[in-house]
């Protein structure tokens, strides 16, 4: 025998949040899920020729902001839950000399191509030139996340305040 559960609302048992709601036209919404939009306050200045974390300084203007518990410093994401998430960067480079850029979504600090993202292009305009990457993930409870960039050897080039970095927990 099938059954119906007619509920507007779910909510946890401790706290009485709301965790699902129904509207009249039956659309689900979920009140908190961990995601987050940075930005950058100004451009970032970069004078050395190593792999370096774009400092994402903005988290509330421009339409960047960090929601369900993830957390932010220097750039760095830190999400509170345990789950898939979907992952998104867009950099924006600046004055670049070198003849190819990476781009890496990292992971609790590791620099492996194998275990986060990666993203490679040839022949960058010296001018400027935007690399960007989706992935999707397995994230643990309190893992970090980062982007970070590598211009061939230039020691000297810019990440363009336009560039934003982006996430979140799909399921």
């Amino acid at each position: 025998m099938a059954s119906i559960l007619k509920v507007n609302t779910i909510q946890d048992a401790t706290n009485s949040n709301t965790a699902i709601s129904v509207d009249s036209s039956g659309r689900v919404t979920r009140s908190v899920i961990p995601s987050w939009r940075v930005g950058l306050t100004d451009h970032q200045t970069v004078s050395t020729a190593d792999l370096t974390d774009v400092s994402f300084t903005n988290t509330s203007t421009n339409n960047c902001f960090l929601n369900g518990g993830c957390t932010h410093s220097s750039g760095v994401i830190t999400v509170p839950v345990a789950g898939l998430y979907q992952i998104n960067a867009c950099i924006r480079l600046d004055q670049v000399s070198a003849n190819y850029i990476e781009l890496y979504i990292r992971f609790n600090g590791v620099s492996s191509v194998f275990t986060g993202g990666y993203h490679i292009e040839g022949d960058p305009n010296s001018n400027y030139h935007s690399i960007s990457t989706n992935e999707t993930f397995l994230m643990s409870a309190n893992d970090d996340v980062r982007c970070s960039i590598y211009a061939g050897g230039d020691s000297s080039w810019r990440v363009n305040q336009a560039s934003n970095f982006g996430g979140y927990l799909v399921g």
